[in-house]
């Protein structure tokens, strides 16, 4: 069996455009290095036959299609069944919508060959396609450097596997919660710095509504996250600004706080509407579980 040192892992359940671009970038960045890749996709996704066929002529490229159960089996199980197969000492995480720079994936091929660190934390930086994903660019500038405020996606494969991976049962923050579980084990974290390359995240509203939409959806999901972490944590992560873009950046700090507590205003609200739902159906019908 061929050992990697490193295997990228990218979780879809979608058409995604991105994607497309992302193999065809890494089948050449990538080209000459002892790394695989493992696409995780559903049944149902229109686009598999066009990754299969971008997946044949990238070096030890992978496409499994999973049957879709249900939405949390788009992201997390889909995410752990592909490390479970996978076979490298180390595996990076990447979305169907985000890209890496060429800078950020040789640094992390060399700390995979070195074995010095149990994880990795990286830079992902939004594409600035409008003010509102400019103010997320500077939050993220920011706060990424935070192990409370961001995620390693980077790690050594059986320290993924002893943490027992994602949850599963999680649709929002999941990532949060794992992060939670890893800093409690101690691990050695590497941190890469700006000039080593970073993340770009391709797939960026451009309007407020777009975000408040999407805060709207995973609001219903936001009392699994609170039930499961601790709330500090959640604090941390999603509500705490960060004390350098409160204090050095002057009126784009009025623009990021509409942002913030609009989106967040939207999810909790969304939160509590559900609970109330869920109180109700208990009432009106005690006999169902």
């Amino acid at each position: 069996m061929t050992n990697y040192n490193l295997s990228i892992v990218i979780p879809t359940a979608r058409c995604s455009p991105t994607l497309v671009k992302v193999l065809k970038y890494l089948r050449k960045a990538l080209a000459n290095e002892n790394i695989e890749i493992i696409i995780a996709t559903t049944t149902d996704n229109p686009c598999n036959k066009i990754y299969e066929s971008i997946c044949k002529i990238i070096k030890n490229c992978k496409l499994l299609i999973l049957e879709k159960r249900s939405l949390k089996d788009s992201r997390s199980s889909h995410s752990n069944i592909a490390v479970n197969i996978s076979r490298g000492k180390y595996i990076y995480k990447i979305d169907d919508d985000a890209i890496p720079t060429v800078k950020l994936l040789k640094v992390v091929i060399e700390l995979s060959r070195q074995e010095s660190c149990d994880a990795i934390l990286h830079l992902m930086v939004p594409s600035p396609v409008s003010i509102w994903a400019k103010v997320r660019m500077v939050e993220k500038m920011y706060s990424s450097f935070n192990p409370y405020q961001s995620s390693c996606r980077i790690m050594k494969r059986e320290l993924f596997v002893k943490l027992g991976g994602y949850r599963e049962d999680l649709v929002l923050g999941e990532d949060i919660e794992f992060q939670h579980r890893l800093l409690g084990s101690r691990p050695r974290v590497c941190v890469v710095p700006l000039s080593g390359g970073f993340e770009i995240h391709l797939g960026e509203y451009k309007t407020l509504k777009e975000y408040v939409r999407r805060a709207w959806y995973y609001g219903r999901y936001a009392d699994a996250l609170i039930r499961q972490t601790n709330p500090f944590i959640v604090y941390k992560a999603y509500v705490k600004p960060p004390a350098a873009l409160v204090g050095s950046l002057g009126t784009l700090v009025f623009v990021w706080l509409i942002y913030k507590y609009v989106t967040l205003a939207s999810t909790m609200l969304r939160a509590l509407l559900s609970q109330i739902s869920r109180l109700y159906a208990f009432i009106r019908y005690p006999d169902r579980k």
